[in-house]
């Protein structure tokens, strides 16, 4: 029996590390991986546009209870990686994507989504994501 923990407890934990690490968005600290054939593709995190300061250092612009200065860490994640490396992938986050960022996986043909902590997750956006076939589910602990 191996000591090593199953995948998807494994990339939840480095999720939790890039949103620990790197996020700029004391709100929520958001980390996502993009894994495909069991390899980390791309990464993201809660953080401002390049260019642009982070809330850390000018803290955060609220509009409708949200921070519109970052961009979520899904949508990072999904940038970085472009989509001939996202096809066909799984996408680890450390909450449950927001609608916007569910649009974008759903686009970017990512086929199964793990999450961890149930952060605002929305009956509608979970229906989108199972409507375009993605398998969703919460890390088992």
């Amino acid at each position: 029996m191996s000591d090593r923990l199953p995948l998807d407890q494994r990339f939840i934990l480095q999720a939790h590390r890039y949103a620990n690490e790197w996020g700029t968005c004391p709100r929520a600290k958001v980390g996502a991986i993009v894994v495909l054939d069991g390899q980390q593709v791309a990464y993201g995190y809660n953080g401002a546009p390049p260019k642009m300061p982070h809330c850390t250092a000018v803290g955060c612009i609220i509009k409708n209870g949200h921070c519109i200065r970052a961009i979520h860490a899904e949508s990072n994640a999904l940038w970085f990686a472009g989509q001939e490396r996202t096809q066909g992938a799984t996408l680890y986050a450390t909450h449950f994507p927001c609608w916007e960022c569910c649009k974008l996986i759903v686009r970017a043909d990512i086929r199964r989504v793990v999450y961890d902590i149930e952060y605002r997750v929305d009956d509608e956006a979970m229906q989108m994501l199972r409507l375009a076939g993605l398998d969703v589910r919460r890390v088992e602990k």
